[in-house]
């Protein structure tokens, strides 16, 4: 039965496409926003969807890594983890741009954005914590399109600023 399984797989495409998964839904379940928008996006997942049948995943071991090196991906971790997570992130990312390497400074801020944005999608949209969280994500943001300007990325840069300024009309430092 494929289940949640197309929901599961569109957010790991956006993912995979450098997307956020979570970008323009509704606060509500996933499976609400499917209905209100009556489609994954991705017409092999709408086919599944219509059809429902049985799915058998064949896996393949890619390598064997030290237990010790393990980097644990944002969707396992917990909110406490994730929150903990962001200074680090942040901290690389400006040790990164000091270093003149744009890039990966990005993919770090970029990476603090996504965990931030993941918890607060779990809070109520107008509660303290949503707020906090939304304050916290601006000059992550901020940096990401520094280090977009950088690289010449503009049309990146007035996307996330743009947005920025919708989002935080009255704000000065935005």
């Amino acid at each position: 039965h494929t289940g949640l399984y197309p929901i599961v797989s569109k957010g790991m495409r956006l993912i995979a496409q450098g997307k956020d998964p979570l970008e323009g839904q509704k606060h509500m379940c996933g499976m609400g926003n499917l209905f209100h928008y009556h489609s994954t996006g991705f017409p092999e997942l709408d086919e599944i969807m219509r059809n429902p049948q049985p799915l058998i995943f064949v896996m393949e071991l890619l390598q064997v890594g030290d237990p010790m090196s393990y980097h644990r991906e944002s969707w396992m971790m917990e909110k406490d983890e994730k929150l903990q997570k962001v200074p680090v992130l942040h901290m690389q990312g400006n040790v990164l741009v000091k270093q003149k390497q744009f890039r990966e400074a990005a993919s770090k801020y970029k990476e603090a954005v996504l965990l931030l944005k993941t918890v607060q999608s779990r809070e109520m949209p107008g509660d303290v914590d949503y707020i906090n969280l939304g304050r916290m994500i601006v000059p992550l943001e901020l940096n990401y399109c520094q280090c977009m300007l950088e690289l010449e990325e503009y049309y990146e840069v007035i996307e996330h600023t743009t947005e920025l300024l919708e989002k935080h009309k009255g704000n000065e430092k935005v």
